[in-house]
């Protein structure tokens, strides 16, 4: 093996043993690769719908894409958020959170629904489908 090929081989080997320590400084995560991964993160059905901040400050968040979700604080305890599908079933409308009535509200026909989701009158014939909510810092997420 002469002088150049020798050379060679030592600057693979480094970029080799190098490579590892520079993709973990290009995660953009800035966490520990090491860290468990919250079900929020590991789902990929799970739709980010907003913060928590967001939340306390519009009272409800809703997202109609690529699924209608609704998003609310439970009134009873505050810390505990609740998520359902957000599409009544009678023209396909999306729920408004009413929360003078602790209700959902069809705004198109006035179908309401109650906080666990149950349908209370109609003309929707079925309750809102519950979803699961997961909180990841400050980053809310629905999956199914």
């Amino acid at each position: 093996m002469n002088r150049r090929e020798f050379l060679t081989w030592v600057g693979v080997g480094s970029l080799a043993t190098s490579l590892p320590l520079a993709l973990a400084a290009c995660n953009p995560s800035g966490t520990d690769s090491a860290a468990p991964e919250t079900e929020a993160a590991t789902d990929p059905d799970a739709i980010a719908l907003g913060t928590v901040s967001e939340l306390a400050a519009a009272g409800s968040l809703v997202a109609t894409s690529p699924e209608k979700v609704i998003v609310v604080a439970d009134p009873a305890d505050e810390s505990q958020l609740l998520a359902f599908t957000a599409n009544c079933n009678h023209s396909n409308c999306t729920v408004e959170w009413n929360p003078d009535e602790t209700l959902f509200v069809c705004p198109c026909h006035q179908s309401r629904f109650a906080l666990d989701g149950s349908l209370q009158s109609g003309p929707a014939t079925a309750d809102l489908e519950p979803l699961t909510v997961t909180v990841e810092g400050d980053q809310i997420f629905v999956s199914a």
